[in-house]
């Protein structure tokens, strides 16, 4: 196990990494286990893996890298991680990879970069982050890129940005810089207005009886209260009587 140098696992539907799966791998130089289902790597995956040349990590379904992830790949020349869902990259991930001459991350989801995070990588000649939806660069991200010659920029939100801007101007061995089919970026859809509360109906208020009418039920109100009253003293006195307060419908004869 610790003679092997060249481990190539792609396209196997590998899901998950096991913790461990790769100790004592300590002479490995080549390891690719691209175009498979990944989404998550395990913290220290690669801890010990010192003499590793070229790793690639392309087409899984990684949205995020664990800090540290590639702190022992102190001599890593080739690093590929493109066509994943990456949609931030950590701090520092590649302070300690200062041998690294490749690095290709085009075809993510990252919308920005830190700063500083290609601080160190004087050694770098290529670098790849076409097809991103980058919207902006930090000031000086690449001035640590001496030896950088192929730059690839297409196909992010990078609108307005030309050759002559000065994030480019201390890269003294660059021989190639693309930069076309930069688009704007997606408008943020708008919150949803709250709708408003419909306006309820207003309740009519009970017309108002005129003067004349209303005498005439104040007096039929005081009449039906007195032979109310009259009706329980008769109850009282003769219990055995039974009076119906029914309205009887008198027939009206016909003419």
């Amino acid at each position: 196990k610790a003679r092997l140098k060249f481990l190539k696992l792609n396209d196997n539907h590998l899901t998950g990494l096991p913790d461990g799966v790769f100790d004592g791998l300590t002479n490995l130089e080549y390891l690719h286990f691209g175009a498979n289902q990944l989404t998550a790597l395990p913290d220290g995956v690669f801890d010990g893996l010192t003499s590793l040349l070229n790793l690639g990590l392309g087409y899984n379904q990684f949205s995020a890298l664990p800090d540290g992830v590639f702190d022992d790949l102190t001599n890593m020349q080739h690093l590929s991680l493109h066509d994943n869902r990456l949609t931030a990259l950590p701090a520092g991930v590649f302070d300690d990879l200062t041998n690294l001459f490749t690095l290709n991350l085009r075809g993510n989801s990252l919308t920005a970069l830190p700063d500083g995070v290609f601080d160190g990588l004087n050694s770098l000649i290529r670098l790849q982050l076409e097809d991103n939806q980058l919207t902006a660069l930090p000031d000086g991200v690449f001035d640590d890129l001496t030896s950088l010659k192929y730059l690839t920029l297409q196909g992010n939100h990078l609108v307005g940005l030309t050759a002559n801007d000065p994030l480019f101007a201390r890269l003294p061995s660059l021989v190639d810089l693309q930069l076309g089919g930069q688009t704007e970026a997606p408008e943020q859809p708008e919150e949803p207005e709250t709708p408003e509360e419909p306006e309820q109906p207003e309740t009519p208020e009970p017309e108002t009886p005129s003067g004349e009418l209303a005498a005439k039920i104040a007096a039929l109100e005081a009449r039906i209260a007195e032979l109310e009253a009259l009706i329980t003293t008769l109850q009282e006195r003769e219990p055995e009587v039974v009076i119906s307060t029914r309205f009887i419908p008198v027939p009206v004869e016909s003419e």
